[in-house]
């Protein structure tokens, strides 16, 4: 099958463009790979996309058969010009008025849905302008909804494994890294990064994974199993960023003292921000994981100095210092 050009709106053609770089979908030299990510798109979202159209042409039919009484002929053609009115409205067509051009070929896993597509499913539409529609309804969902659909393969056999509560073995992308075997807890959307996470109970610990970062999964016989000391830990987690991983160490309390200035830094910069529980004076008291609160503060430099406990205390400082060094080092660049 030859390759489709299909034309977008520059609002589509730039999500799309950042969900393959969100979801990692990369060719082996490192460049995103369009292709694939176009074709898992239509592969694994065609058939919702079909149905949810159908449903709103038998709605519309509905409310026009309510109120009016049309022939056949006018009825399709009135129901027809009220879809395209409510697309071009709901997918922001009107936002700008340039256009993309995004083209895709047609894998041999894609190929026989396309020409499915064509001969059963569209009607009095060319397979460009169906994908330009299908592409806009995509892109219009929350970016977890997306990722669950690029990844449906699976997100689909992990939710299968929690129903069935059975252990899951799987192998991450990169290549070094070592398979792992674990019972799933939960599939987790992050309130901040709005990516979905996979939390297991792997030999007693707890492991969190990303979705995309997902090379293989396969449900395993063994039933699944839990150490019911870290439960409590993954509820924490969920509740608390479930992309940061949390032991007993992270229940301690973080003590953090704050200049003025750093309580204003504070305000403002809410991404990945850990919410103190009290306040004693200047000193700000957090609770959850160690890393969030190093990698949230590591930011605010003197403004805001980690004063308990003594080990993360300790990091911060090596951090500082081995920044300080570097600049030692370098001298200035006309």
């Amino acid at each position: 099958m030859e390759k489709i050009r299909i034309s977008v709106s520059k609002y589509t053609y730039d999500i799309l463009l950042k969900d393959m770089e969100y979801f990692e979908i990369y060719k082996p030299n490192g460049e995103i790979n369009k292709n694939e990510f176009l074709n898992r798109l239509i592969i694994n979202y065609a058939d919702d996309f079909t149905l949810d159209t159908k449903e709103q042409w038998d709605e519309v039919v509905k409310l026009v058969d309510k109120y009016t009484s049309l022939d056949q002929y006018d009825r399709a053609n009135l129901t027809g010009e009220i879809i395209s009115s409510l697309k071009d409205n709901f997918f922001f067509r009107n936002i700008d008025d340039e256009s993309k051009i995004i083209s895709l070929k047609p894998t041999k896993e894609s190929s026989s849905l396309i020409e499915y597509l064509i001969n059963e499913e569209i009607n009095n539409q060319s397979i460009s302008s169906f994908f330009r529609e299908m592409f806009d309804s995509y892109v219009n969902m929350v970016q977890t909804m997306r990722e669950r659909i690029i990844f449906e393969k699976e997100f689909k056999i992990i939710s299968k494994s929690l129903e069935k509560n059975r252990k899951v073995f799987i192998k991450l992308k990169n290549d070094k890294s070592v398979p792992i075997v674990g019972s799933v807890y939960a599939v987790v959307d992050s309130k901040e990064e709005l990516f979905n996470y996979i939390l297991l109970d792997v030999d007693g610990k707890i492991q969190t994974i990303r979705l995309a970062r997902i090379a293989l999964v396969k449900i395993m016989n063994e039933p699944a199993s839990f150490n019911q000391d870290i439960l409590p830990l993954m509820d924490y987690q969920i509740e608390n960023g479930v992309q940061f991983t949390v032991s007993e160490q992270d229940m301690e309390v973080v003590k953090v003292k704050m200049s003025e200035r750093g309580l204003k830094l504070y305000r403002k910069m809410y991404l990945y921000r850990p919410n103190y529980f009290e306040v004693d004076g200047d000193i700000f008291l957090f609770k959850g994981s160690h890393e969030k609160i190093f990698n949230y503060f590591k930011r605010f430099g003197k403004d805001a100095i980690i004063v308990h406990p003594a080990y993360l205390k300790e990091r911060m400082e090596r951090f500082y210092k081995s920044g300080w060094k570097g600049y030692l080092n370098i001298d200035p660049i006309e």
